[in-house]
């Protein structure tokens, strides 16, 4: 019993370090609109973003009081790393467009971040009159409005209603949603490019009322909320004002026939009558008897596409490949070849190019016996715009080395798929020699990761005030104990009563599952009390929770550990295929996508619930 108490404290102090290391990253939340001021009629963008945040949890947005949303919530993710300083940020984007003109103040939007509440600043929109004589933001910064008319205009005169012509007929005719793809075969990890196109000839205001989910690929949006993508196309031999609703970089994560599903748009569009009478006004404008303008509303959707995607051919597959597909370089070097017992050495793997890198995992390497090497520190520079991503990896991986000597790590392969030749393409380092020299007899090392001067003198201090520590560490050892004695007093008692979660008491948003156990697919009760009962963010945080707590105890990490990328190498050295990893990666990257945002549907939930059980059997099982 005391060694487990011990265990528990241990952990507890681990945890709290680590959160106060995180902390040290200046974690914050903003919300920013831009333009900041507008015409009525015209769109806007609210970005809501965590910089340096981990363990997001749920963003909730301000209220929009008067306001449509056009479009969103997209998500958006990124990172950079600028002489080692590491910044990371998600975004959650929305198109809005204020019903009225006024000022509008957003406040009150929040981000649940690893258990902490955090606010953001509040931040205002201004919406002038439509004719309102003042100057029109720089086109550069104006919010993406795939329903209007771009710059230059040019008017086809398809508004206007002659006697005799159906409105249906002619809507149908003059407006088109289109599903338009870049390929419609490629292979396992091979990006497949997928833009939804408005083809217009009419005026008209609407909004996407149904987004594809994109199941069974990692998705990269590409169209950016503050620019335009308004232009000009032929289609059937004639000319289209054209828009894209969205445009995506889409990898697939398994081999099959997987279909691109329909964007579905809700438009107003307001026919003018034959001969109406038009008033030129002051600014340049017009005006209409409203008897003569005829409003007709009707939805616009697109076609599905089917993706034939191939598995990645067995034939050639070099062993240890691990899932790269694109064009790539790899070098393996190592910091310093000369260095003491009393350091720590690091090799440092890179790989750059254009691919699937978000989806690489470290390499196999093969460690001499008299080598300790612990875990890898990935960073990632990508340019997420570009077909497919390109940027740069960098794997850190410290080690440790207890006696002096000449010592040499064997040469370390990279192997990958090249989608445009159909072949495995292998690069191979170089053997990477080096000298350790005996150091003294105190390391300055610590888990293989160097200290500092300024560390090893706060360590001194630190431990010169012996009697403190050892009176801290007591009174948290009887603390934690009592406090764990307590909760399994109260859980046993509660077990008694009701063998289901029914009468434990939560939080909410806080998934009923404390303790370490083993969870099995029959055993996502939570979730599936959740499922029919539950709001959205209560269903996403609960099944979020009992997934990773079972992919914590199957791969023996820590719970804060669970991540698309610790599962992905631990499902890697434990064996499993690339395509179950990937579909289990995807998963986990959908569920956190839907603790973002404040909308969930039913057919969503169910979906996402019967995915987890089936990984989590197969996982079980294998």
């Amino acid at each position: 019993m005391m060694a487990c108490y011990f265990k528990r404290i241990t952990t507890l102090l681990f945890i709290v370090v680590a959160t106060a290391w995180a902390a040290a990253a200046q974690t914050s939340f903003t919300a920013v609109v831009s333009p900041e001021v507008i015409s009525k009629n015209e769109y806007a963008n609210l970005r809501l973003t965590v910089t340096n945040g981990t363990d997001v949890r749920n963003i909730t947005p301000p209220t929009l009081k008067d306001i449509d949303i056009v479009s969103g919530p997209s998500q958006e993710t990124g990172m950079s790393n600028y002489n080692g300083n590491v910044t990371s940020y998600l975004s959650v984007n929305y198109t809005i467009k204020p019903k009225r003109t006024g000022k509008f103040v957003f406040t009150g939007a929040t981000a649940n971040i690893a258990g902490t509440i955090y606010k953001a600043a509040s931040t205002s929109l201004l919406v002038r009159p439509a004719n309102s004589n003042i100057s029109a933001p720089p086109a550069t910064s104006m919010a993406s409005d795939p329903f209007a008319t771009p710059q230059p205009s040019k008017e086809f005169g398809d508004n206007i209603v002659k006697k005799g012509e159906n409105i249906p007929d002619k809507i149908q005719k003059n407006m088109h949603v289109k599903l338009v793809t870049n390929k419609t075969s490629c292979f396992v990890g091979e990006p497949v490019i997928a833009t939804y196109k408005l083809y217009t000839r009419i005026r008209s205001e609407g909004r996407v009322t149904k987004n594809p989910s994109f199941n069974g690929f990692s998705v990269i949006d590409l169209q950016q909320p503050d620019i335009s993508d308004g232009g000009r196309e032929m289609l059937d031999g004639r000319e289209y004002n054209v828009f894209i609703i969205r445009k995506a970089q889409l990898y697939p994560l398994q081999a099959g026939s997987i279909e691109l599903e329909t964007a579905v748009l809700d438009t107003r569009v307001e026919f003018i009558k034959e001969n109406a009478e038009k008033n030129i006004d002051v600014f340049g404008g017009f005006t209409v008897d409203p008897s003569d303008l005829i409003v007709q509303n009707v939805a616009l959707s697109s076609k599905p596409i089917s993706i034939n995607v191939k598995p990645l051919p067995e034939i050639g597959k070099p062993e240890g490949f691990n899932g790269a597909v694109g064009e790539f370089n790899f070098k393996a070097t190592i910091e310093k070849n000369v260095f003491t017992t009393n350091e720590a050495g690091k090799l440092l793997l890179l790989i750059e190019g254009a691919g699937n890198l978000p989806l690489i995992t470290v390499p196999d390497v093969v460690w001499p016996q008299q080598i300790e090497a612990f875990d890898a520190v990935i960073k990632e520079d990508l340019l997420q715009t570009d077909v497919p991503v390109s940027g740069q990896k960098t794997i850190e991986v410290p080690f440790t080395v207890s006696a002096p000597g000449r010592y040499e790590l064997p040469a370390i392969s990279f192997s990958y798929f090249d989608p445009s030749l159909g072949i495995y393409k292998t690069i191979t380092s170089n053997p990477i020699a080096f000298t350790v020299k005996k150091g003294t007899a105190q390391n300055t090392f610590s888990n293989g990761l160097v200290d500092q001067n300024n560390s090893a003198g706060f360590i001194k201090k630190f431990f010169s005030h012996r009697a403190l520590i050892v009176g801290i560490l007591i009174f948290l050892f009887v603390l934690g104990g009592w406090c764990w004695f307590r909760l399994d007093r109260k859980k046993e008692k509660l077990n008694e009563n009701s063998p289901l979660v029914e009468g434990l008491t939560e939080k909410p948003g806080v998934p009923i599952i404390e303790e370490n156990t083993f969870v099995t697919p029959d055993d996502l009760c939570a979730t599936k009390a959740c499922l029919n009962s539950a709001t959205g963010d209560r269903f996403y945080s609960t099944l979020n929770h009992e997934l990773k707590q079972f992919l914590a105890n199957r791969f023996d990490l820590a719970l804060y550990q669970v991540s698309p990328r610790s599962v992905s190498v631990a499902m890697d050295e434990a064996g499993y295929s690339v395509d179950l990893a990937l579909e289990l990666q995807q998963l986990l990257q959908q569920i956190e996508l839907e603790l973002y945002t404040p909308f969930s549907t039913e057919e969503t939930k169910n979906d996402l619930y019967m995915r987890a059980k089936v990984l989590m059997q197969a996982l079980s099982t294998a």
